[in-house]
């Protein structure tokens, strides 16, 4: 085991998670081969049993700290309260409930951190299903270890949070230096769901001087549980988080070129691929009538937003026909065109649906 004075905190909220992974998560961390690491518990106003199940949890394990809400505000303020109960830390990381760490993965970053004096240590997410690991392959940017400068980070990996993926943008399968600790405790919350880590990711990314990357897996992230899920407030989250972003691009990337893109042009089709992404878990998981999927295609697409970047037919999203169907103006063609995605998607995706779900 690493003897270190430096102390890593691990930051994870907690809403309604079950027992059996709030286990897991604090084995892991007990295990660690980093000598110095603890856990801060934000409970997110989950009922009864979890927060009795916490109070435990405190009492027992003098690694494990726990603090309560009363009222659920979402994860991203829960973490935000996690992060401003850091004491003494030299480094800080998040990690989900249902989640957890490879048992080396803080002394991994920690030595990486001190190796290159980086701000920010990333590594990568392998999914977990159930007992087995998914396979794994890095990021195009993470296959090898390396380190980027602040002009690397705003050049060539900024544009991540803005539809063309170079390196992951989720807050957890990384270590924070202290120095970033304002941002992760006081970063505006835009959404309530979608991208409430990506908002303080992108922010982090926009203001470090420096960062690692490791190709090793040092985070193991559970599929399944809620992927076939339709949230109604998903589609609100998308439309604040992208015009959040707005101003991030006249600022730190105005003048990125890429494929003969912009990063607007890349933001835009991610915002397109969402609307189909919205519209098929809708129909999926509500199973509507063909009044009530007309009906929410139109308060989709008829969106501000949405409208405008439909507008340039010169971008188009990932999903033949889809771009045409929408700016048909038609509804029952959009809605012909989900139900078709739906009954006619491929059989391997039917049978991880399935799998999903059992888990």
């Amino acid at each position: 085991m690493s003897i270190t004075k430096d102390k890593v905190t691990i930051v994870s909220p907690v809403y309604n998670t079950p027992e059996k992974y709030l286990n897991k998560l604090i084995k892991t961390v007990y295990a660690q081969t980093f000598g110095n690491v603890d856990l801060i518990f934000v409970d997110d106003g989950s009922q009864e049993h979890t927060v009795e199940y916490l109070k435990k949890i405190d009492k027992k394990y003098d690694k494990v700290t726990v603090i309560y809400h009363p009222h659920n505000k979402g994860c991203g303020e829960a973490r935000k309260t996690g992060f401003r109960a850091v004491k003494d830390a030299e480094y800080v990381m998040e990690c989900d409930p249902d989640d957890c760490i490879a048992v080396d993965a803080v002394e991994h970053l920690y030595n990486l951190a001190k190796k290159y004096g980086a701000d920010v240590v990333t590594g990568g997410a392998q999914s977990v299903l159930g007992p087995f690991k998914l396979p794994y392959s890095p990021a195009y940017y993470m296959r090898e270890e390396r380190s980027f400068s602040r002009e690397e980070i705003v050049n060539d990996l900024l544009i991540s949070f803005f539809g063309y993926n170079k390196i992951p943008v989720a807050q957890w399968a990384k270590l924070y230096h202290k120095s970033l600790l304002p941002i992760l405790s006081e970063c505006v919350t835009v959404t309530d769901f979608a991208a409430t880590d990506e908002t303080v990711v992108l922010n982090i990314f926009a203001q470090a001087n420096s960062l690692a990357v490791t190709p090793k897996a040092v985070y193991y992230y559970r599929q399944g549980g809620g992927s076939s899920q339709f949230r109604e407030k998903y589609f609100e989250d998308v439309i604040a988080f992208y015009n959040y972003r707005k101003p991030f691009i006249e600022k730190y990337l105005k003048d990125y070129r890429e494929n003969g893109r912009t990063a607007r042009d890349y933001m835009d089709i991610e915002l397109k691929n969402e609307t189909y992404f919205i519209l098929n878990k809708f129909a999926s998981a509500n199973k509507p009538s063909r009044e009530e999927l007309c009906k929410m295609a139109q308060t989709v697409l008829e969106q501000e937003e949405v409208v405008e970047v439909f507008k340039n037919r010169e971008l188009k999203s990932n999903y033949i026909g889809y771009d045409e169907a929408v700016l048909s103006g038609d509804y029952s063609v959009v809605a012909d065109y989900i139900e078709n995605a739906i009954k006619n998607r491929p059989l391997s995706r039917k049978i991880k649906e399935f799998i999903f779900k059992l888990f």
